[in-house]
């Protein structure tokens, strides 16, 4: 099959970028935390989300989800849910 090939982002990439672009993220930060491929690069915990030896507080995140990145389609709900469980953002019941 001939269809197009595209690299595609999750959900909590795109918002990370979000979150890391209100914090001061450069361009290239952004387009470097978009192609991450290694999971364990992005990291949430108490009151920061970090990308490598980038930081985005509560406030930046919370700004960035009110005004920038409000929104995100899928095809689906389990994989973005599996996902989150996989990465241990989400527990498991």
């Amino acid at each position: 099959m001939d269809s197009p090939r595209a690299v595609t982002h999750g959900f909590l990439d795109v918002f990370a970028a979000a979150a890391l672009a209100r914090a001061g993220a450069t361009r290239d930060d952004l387009e470097a935390v978009l192609r991450e491929q290694d999971p364990s690069a992005l990291r949430l915990g108490g009151d920061t989300l970090a990308w490598r030896h980038l930081r985005a507080s509560v406030d930046d995140v919370r700004e960035a989800r009110r005004s920038v990145a409000t929104s995100f389609g899928s095809c689906s709900f389990a994989e973005p849910v599996a996902g989150l469980l996989s990465l241990g953002v989400l527990g498991g019941s």
